[in-house]
């Protein structure tokens, strides 16, 4: 089959979906790409990149990139004309660059949703059935920070998903905590499907790449509470700082932060502001290399602020973590208490709760070592059992193969 993947961020840029495209290509689907210039986290188009469309191959992979305005340092104003900017030219130009039949469209559909719109447009022409993967649901998304509160621009981006989900024909959901909210956005029950995310392969196997060693060796000795991934305003790396603080003078415990994003600044000031020597960053770091950052840190830590929102969803963190088979506090509300406490792989405490998170701290640092690897080993476990690209790779094939009637 012709596949065709519509998604802002692809390779170079790391997210899942690099990974399920070249799955999918693995079984001997034709596999193009359509998606935007390299920027994500850092905001500047990366090295080599021209403003301009292209083309090139990854891997067995097409990949057709439209010309964008890069996210910037994430403000209001850069956000929207970064997704603007794709939703527009990729809708203008795609129809005139991509040749030849197309058998199904995927939607990589994490924020913004807006990609959808070329991906519709599309649709029509060639005359191919939808997929819709949602991992961040909207209009609620853009909103939960309070970054946006006009109720016009609301009500306008709540009908502009109602479009896109009559639009689609299967609607992908990553986690069983969404069903009820897309259907209320106006979602149809009847082409809803769970597909949970999953890990990168490297997670499960040992580990390969020890490069960034000589930063392990630079540490000093002791426990490790490891924090990795984006470090934005819905992380809520404020409450690991401030039980940071509080824990400064227990001088065996110490936090690692691997990652990059919006409050990235925000964290280093706070570290000097507040001299704790016992936060280490380590900034954005290669994928291939954090199986080694894993193995080296006793608890691996995810955390979400306390929005109503953020209980749906499970960060795709957290199967990477399991995979790592190693224990885990998750300072997060519903979906990911649910798989912590059910997986028995860990400590869930409620968000923003810096008691909560200091006393799973201390706790877990007073089990022995074959208690936390007990845990590591439940969360492994309920990882293959439930999260694994292969799993959600055939349920995707089948899918595709029940649709080929489908009238579009």
């Amino acid at each position: 089959m012709n596949i065709l993947i519509v998604s802002q961020y692809f390779w170079p840029e790391n997210f899942r979906i690099n990974d399920l495209a070249e799955a999918l290509d693995g079984i001997d689907h034709n596999v193009t790409v359509l998606t935007g210039l390299p920027n994500y986290p850092e905001g500047k188009i990366y090295k080599g990149y021209l403003w301009r469309v292209s083309k090139e191959k990854y891997k067995n992979i097409n990949i057709i990139r439209i010309p964008i305005i890069p996210r910037g340092n994430a403000s209001n104003i850069r956000l929207f004309l970064n997704y603007l900017s794709f939703a527009v030219l990729a809708t203008i130009i795609s129809p005139f660059i991509i040749k030849g039949k197309i058998d199904k469209i995927f939607i990589y559909g994490g924020s913004p949703l807006t990609k959808a719109i070329p991906a519709i447009v599309l649709k029509k022409i060639k005359k191919a059935p939808i997929f819709l993967w949602i991992l961040d649901l909207w209009p609620e998304s853009v909103f939960v920070n309070n970054r946006i509160k006009s109720k016009i621009i609301f009500i306008l981006i709540r009908v502009m998903t109602r479009f896109i989900y009559r639009n689609s024909d299967y609607i992908l959901l990553q986690s069983q905590a969404m069903i009820e909210p897309v259907i209320a956005n106006g979602g149809d029950q009847d082409k809803l499907v769970y597909f949970p995310s999953w890990a990168e392969d490297q997670f499960l196997d040992a580990v390969k790449d020890y490069s960034d060693k000589p930063k392990i060796d630079s540490l000093p000795d002791g426990f490790y509470i490891t924090f990795a991934g984006n470090i934005g305003e819905g992380q809520d790396i404020e409450t690991i700082v401030d039980a940071a603080d509080e824990l400064k003078h227990e001088t065996e415990i110490h936090w690692l932060i691997l990652g990059f994003g919006s409050k990235y600044d925000w964290l280093l000031d706070n570290i000097k502001s507040r001299k704790l020597d016992n936060i280490h960053v380590m900034g954005k770091r290669p994928l291939e290399s954090m199986p080694m950052y894993f193995e080296f840190s006793d608890i691996l830590l995810a955390s979400l602020k306390k929005k109503d929102i953020y209980a749906l969803t499970l960060p795709g963190k957290v199967q990477s973590y399991m995979a790592s088979a190693k224990p885990i506090i998750a300072m997060i509300d519903g979906e990911s208490s649910r798989i912590i406490n059910e997986s028995k792989s860990g400590i869930s405490v409620e968000s923003e709760s810096k008691e909560g998170l200091i006393r799973a701290v201390k706790e877990m640092k007073a089990m022995t070592s074959s208690d936390l690897e007990k845990m590591g080993k439940n969360g492994r476990n309920y990882y293959l059992k439930n999260f694994q690209l292969k799993t959600s790779l055939e349920k995707l094939d089948g899918l595709f193969k029940d649709s080929s009637n489908v009238s579009s």
